[in-house]
């Protein structure tokens, strides 16, 4: 039995590492964004999670529908919630702006998430578990990426 229980956290654990970042051109134009909105040269934790976010909601492509917009999916409430909480004006179009979602992800953090808890942060954008499981193993993936990349590997 402990074998077995062995042999299959082996299979899991090669087949999350063998994992890759699907649209690496998309995460790094949205990486260059992102340290460019943040006038840093390197990406934080809650960066990471705003890309594995991305890469979860729309692969690094900026989709939309009637009820979602732009690379982090942005709806509507969650526009208004923004403005009401932080007293803005962002309008729903506002959200095809990886920008503007960037900075109503944070204004919407700082109200309901100021100490950027990631599993809180994770309830805020969506309720569901399978949700939250998707975004956390993605946001491994992007930390293993990024510890490579300041590696030099």
């Amino acid at each position: 039995r402990k074998f077995i229980i062995l042999a299959l956290l082996m299979l899991v654990s090669i087949s999350i590492s063998s994992v890759t970042i699907e649209n690496k051109n998309g995460y790094e134009k949205l990486r260059t964004e992102l340290l460019s909105i943040n006038k840093t040269e390197q990406l934080t934790e809650w960066d990471m999670l705003i890309l594995a976010i991305c890469w979860h909601e729309s692969r690094f492509i900026k989709p939309t529908n009637e009820n979602f917009h732009g690379y982090m999916q942005i709806s509507r409430i969650y526009v208004k919630e923004v403005n009401r909480l932080a007293s803005t004006n962002y309008t729903y179009d506002d959200a095809h702006s990886f920008r503007k979602s960037v900075d109503m992800h944070n204004l919407m953090n700082k109200h309901k998430n100021p100490n950027k808890d990631v599993m809180k942060a994770l309830r805020i954008h969506n309720p569901k578990t399978a949700y939250h499981n998707s975004v956390l193993t993605k946001l491994k993936v992007i930390k293993e990426y990024e510890s490579n990349r300041n590696n030099g590997r």
